[in-house]
């Protein structure tokens, strides 16, 4: 994947479309840096290649309707994380997170949309939905929250009301 870490350059490239910023982590991805190799240097180009770590993104820009989506993919993030059984690693759960995914899951069972929540954010999360085949609650998870936050890791408790009812999975 070939990535710049020149927004103008990002933009340019998506101007009627989308821009994702990925989430710098203290992480390994194998990385080049090709903006010396680059016919267009002024790109400032970087090539990643395959890895098993996965990217963490930090928001979706869709330029042609000037919005970011910054707080529904950071939602949705968590969400990932919480299904793949893992911590999540970048910072503290809030309830601004819990409300997005309570909204978001609301319009998923209810197969209706909120005005509120943008139509691309509305399709994502659909198709997110539809494409998830395995779900891996980790339970200790579960019942954390900033228990472990020394270590970098935060716990969804926050989020339990939203898939649990009277101890069981809802």
């Amino acid at each position: 994947m070939s990535t710049t870490v020149d927004w103008i350059v990002a933009v340019r490239f998506g101007q009627s479309g989308l821009v994702v910023d990925i989430l710098r982590r203290d992480i390994s991805i194998p990385l080049v840096d090709c903006s010396f190799w680059s016919d267009f240097t002024e790109e400032d180009e970087r090539f990643f290649i395959g890895s098993l770590q996965s990217f963490t993104f930090k928001t979706i820009h869709h330029l042609s309707l000037k919005q970011n989506y910054a707080k529904y993919i950071r939602a949705i993030g968590i969400l990932m994380q919480m299904i793949m059984g893992f911590p999540y690693e970048v910072s503290a759960i809030k309830e601004k997170d819990v409300t997005v995914l309570s909204d978001l899951t609301s319009e998923q069972i209810t197969q209706s949309r909120k005005q509120d929540i943008p139509l691309y954010v509305h399709h994502l999360f659909k198709y997110i939905a539809q494409n998830v085949k395995k779900v891996e609650m980790n339970l200790e998870e579960m019942n954390c929250d900033t228990d472990y936050a020394s270590d970098g890791c935060w716990g969804y408790s926050k989020l339990k009301h939203l898939f649990f009812e009277n101890g069981q999975v809802n």
